[in-house]
């Protein structure tokens, strides 16, 4: 965003949640059609396709009330007028606690370690 600002040109990631659609249907997906032999069984990749399944046409966010979201951030108007574009916009409760969660745990993390991560600098630099 820093390298397109100066040619007026704005960037957003958006990070959507869960929106209600058929993209988790099984035939969407490929891993459902590659399967590797090691991930089968008890293992992260099948709890996720569990999941998928799940959650398919069950997902909480709106379609339409995350476009519409999507298109005033963009635009800056509706809801998001008078605001400037953010760089990250995350859509969705859901996603929403996911990604204050993990603000919140690294956070965490990089005060456990700061006895060993901050002391690293050379002796003759002053901050």
């Amino acid at each position: 965003s820093n390298e397109l600002a100066e040619f007026g040109i704005k960037v957003t990631s958006i990070e959507p949640g869960y929106f209600r659609s058929n993209i988790l249907a099984e035939s969407n997906r490929s891993e459902a059609k590659n399967i590797i032999q090691d991930y089968e069984g008890d293992t992260a990749a099948r709890r996720g396709v569990a999941f998928h399944n799940r959650v398919e046409l069950k997902q909480q966010g709106d379609v339409v009330k995350g476009c519409r979201g999507i298109i005033d951030v963009l635009t800056q108007s509706g809801a998001a007028e008078g605001r400037e574009n953010p760089l990250r916009l995350v859509l969705g409760a859901d996603a929403y606690g996911a990604v204050k969660s993990k603000c919140e745990s690294t956070i965490a993390l990089l005060d456990e370690w700061k006895d060993i991560t901050t002391p690293t600098d050379n002796d003759d630099v002053v901050v």
